[in-house]
């Protein structure tokens, strides 16, 4: 249970930081139009 836990973690350490980039580059995108 606690492998499987820690495997589900890893994972969604590894996802937020492939997409923090994408995030900042969308809120900089909504920036420029003004929302």
């Amino acid at each position: 249970m606690r492998t499987a836990l820690k495997r589900s973690l890893m994972w969604l350490v590894c996802r937020a930081m492939w997409l923090k980039p994408v995030v900042d580059w969308a809120f900089k995108l909504f920036d420029l139009k003004g929302l």
